[in-house]
Parts: C-alpha cells; sequence; structure tokens
C-alpha cells in the first residue's frame, strides 16, 4: 500500500490525466474552426502532446495496481486497462511522425469506444 504522500500523488496524477483528457476532446472539437485552418502544424503538436500526455497518465495510473493491491473487480474494467495498456505501447513503438505532417491529420482521427480519445484509422 502507500502512505498519505504516495495516496495524494495518485490523485495529482489522476486530476492532471483527466485535465489533459478533457482538453484535448474540447480543443478536437474545434479542428474544423478557423484558428486550426490557419495553422494546423501547431494545432497538430498540441493535440497529440494532450493525447500521448492523457495515454501515458492513465498508462501510469494502470501500473500502479500494485499500490491497490489488485486488479480490478470486474473483467470489463481489466479488458479496458489492457487495452489502454497495449495502446500505449503501440503509441511509444510507432511513433509515426510522417503521418502527423500531413494536412488534416487531426480531422481524420476516430474515437475509441465513445471514450473520446482519438487515433489514427
Amino acid at each position: 500500500m502507500f502512505n498519505k504522500t504516495g495516496f495524494e500523488n495518485i490523485i495529482w496524477d489522476f486530476l492532471f490525466t483527466y485535465r489533459q483528457f478533457l482538453l484535448n476532446g474540447y480543443l478536437h472539437k474545434r479542428v474544423n474552426h478557423e484558428a486550426y485552418e490557419k495553422n494546423p502544424a501547431t494545432w497538430n503538436t498540441l493535440l497529440l502532446s494532450l493525447e500521448a500526455g492523457t495515454l501515458l497518465g492513465l498508462a501510469k495510473l494502470l501500473e500502479r495496481n500494485k499500490d491497490f493491491g489488485r486488479r480490478f473487480d470486474k473483467e470489463e474494467l481489466n479488458t479496458i486497462s489492457d487495452k489502454i495498456m497495449k495502446i500505449r505501447n503501440t503509441h511509444m513503438a510507432h511513433n509515426d511522425l510522417s503521418k502527423k505532417t500531413q494536412p488534416n491529420f487531426i480531422s481524420t482521427r476516430k474515437p475509441i469506444n465513445g471514450f473520446g480519445y482519438y487515433i489514427y484509422v
């Protein structure tokens, strides 16, 4: 288990990751806005950074299952956790910058299972 400081760190990590997730979703809805069209390189960098931060933050939290002494009680949550870890591993192994520099790259990304997390498909 963990002490009070360790628990506070987990909460702050969760809140930071959650804010990245919300900000990414909010900004991604504005991909067709005039501001995006004027400077897509900056917006793509910002959105991809938020997306990567969210993914890495979730994975960091999920890797701490030893702090909690077990995995989730429901197998459905364990399956989602495993999928997030696989996406993280794929993201880290295949960070293909050539695709990310293409025009309208961000607008081609789709949400996964309605979670609001976007990937290139």
